[in-house]
């Protein structure tokens, strides 16, 4: 799998076999799955350590790490893959796409009112594909909608609180959870977002349905 170390200030790609938890997972419901990683999130995320979390040693034949250049200086905050060739990465006011497994990042172009900090990033395809983020305060969160491949993203919605994950689950359904508990949902592509909880004092770093 593909991913992200919360709260990591940079982006680690890490290929691991995850079969015995791919397979007990199957066997639940995709809500209930949901509700099985917010909970992992919640007692293991970020907010318990004082320091980022240790990474495993690496060990040859299990991992392949590498640095790859990319054409900016921004900070980046996600990255997500849909094979092994197209991938996206997002973070300060930029996103970047690849198609070659990432030995080219090029800045895709982008609107001149897309928010500050993009915190997160899932395509479902090659062109269609969703960012969520938040202005330098965070007291706002948006959902953009890209569907040319990363380039000129468009607004889909807008929130009261900063919005650190999204999830799609086909071209229809999808989640974004993040400040104050929040999590929201749609069912017809982002034309419309419902809140789902707004439980307060806690904070989403990941969602996974």
């Amino acid at each position: 799998m593909i991913g992200t170390i919360p709260c990591f200030n940079g982006l680690i790609m890490i290929n691991e076999a995850v079969t015995n938890l791919t397979t007990r997972m199957n066997k639940i419901p995709y809500f209930l799955q949901t509700v099985i990683f917010l909970v992992l999130i919640l007692e293991f995320g970020c907010d318990s350590f004082e320091e980022p979390p240790l990474i495993n040693p690496i060990i040859p034949g299990e991992f392949d790490w590498s640095v790859q250049a990319t054409e900016t200086t921004n900070d980046l905050f996600d990255i997500h893959f849909i094979n092994s060739s197209t991938g996206w990465a997002v973070g300060n006011q930029v996103i970047l796409a690849t198609s070659d497994g990432g030995i080219a990042w090029p800045v895709t172009p982008v609107s001149s009112d897309i928010p500050e900090l993009l915190k997160s990033v899932f395509f479902i395809n090659s062109t269609t594909g969703w960012m969520s983020g938040t202005v330098s305060d965070g007291d706002v969160g948006e959902i953009y909608i890209s569907q040319q491949g990363g380039a000129y993203p468009q607004l889909q919605g807008t929130f009261a609180t900063s919005l650190n994950s999204i999830f799609f689950l086909d071209e229809n359904n999808g989640w974004a959870a993040g400040e104050n508990g929040d999590i929201v949902n749609t069912t017809d592509g982002g034309s419309t977002w419902n809140l789902l909880t707004n439980i307060g004092s806690i904070v989403f770093d990941f969602i996974v349905a």
